[in-house]
């Protein structure tokens, strides 16, 4: 059950809850709706590989890394409804917040394809977490370095990039072999065989029928074949 994941949290006991605690998450079903883009697997953390070098200000990841906080407002956040404008000094002020569960919606929470998108947080939305200030720029990074960050970590990608160069990364979609992950390899084997896009990933043309789209030969390494779902774990 997913929820128990942020069972402290819901208790009122957000100041025990552990962001890194296994049990609950293993088995969680956390795509109850096969949205777009939304991970069904169990994945210990997210990262990517610099490609390019970049840095503050060009275009590189930013996070809040208090992962405890954020996550126990993001969840916490559907049940106050602020009773002054976001913008104002005063939003800051826990006399300026009721407790309401009259309505379903969740903030950040959106319409798209048929489905719903997000959280996407916005300072109109979840001014408490004070967006503009509390989201810092990674350190500069050269060509080989890798980066990871909690699955929980609000994060963004900077809006400008004000550098002269590319900034290019490569994101590492690495899992832990568990029974829930192993049930997403056989989907995604089945994807590559026939030049889908993987189970996850947006419905739409994949690569089937492309020239020069890699196929089983070109997966060499028995590490890769075994990645791919093409050999036995």
């Amino acid at each position: 059950m997913f929820g128990f994941t942020v069972y402290q949290i819901l208790k009122g006991n957000w100041e025990h809850h552990d962001p890194f605690e296994l049990e609950g998450r293993l088995n969680a079903q956390s795509s109850l709706y096969g949205r777009p883009s939304q991970s069904s697997t169990f994945r210990t953390f997210q990262g990517w590989l610099a490609t390019s070098e970049t840095g503050s200000t060009q275009g590189t990841l930013k996070a809040f890394p208090d992962v405890l906080l954020s996550s126990a407002y993001i969840i916490l956040r559907p049940f106050f409804t602020p009773t002054v404008e976001p913008s104002s000094k005063g939003i800051f002020d826990p006399k300026n917040r009721k407790f309401d569960i009259s309505q379903s919606d969740f903030p950040g929470i959106f319409s798209k394809d048929g489905g719903y998108g997000g959280p996407a947080l916005t300072p109109a939305l979840h001014p408490n977490l004070n967006l503009e200030d509390i989201i810092i720029s990674g350190p500069k990074v050269k060509l080989g370095h890798a980066v990871f960050w909690h699955c929980d970590v609000v994060h963004s990608v900077e809006e400008e990039h004000t550098g002269t160069e590319d900034s290019a990364v490569m994101y590492i979609p690495a899992v832990p072999l568990t029974p829930q992950n192993a049930g997403y390899i056989k989907r995604q084997k089945e994807s590559f065989l026939h030049g889908q896009r993987p189970p996850d990933f947006g419905k739409g043309r994949g690569e089937e029928g492309y020239i020069g789209v890699a196929d089983i030969n070109d997966v060499l390494s028995q590490v890769g074949q075994r990645a791919m779902g093409l050999v036995g774990a």
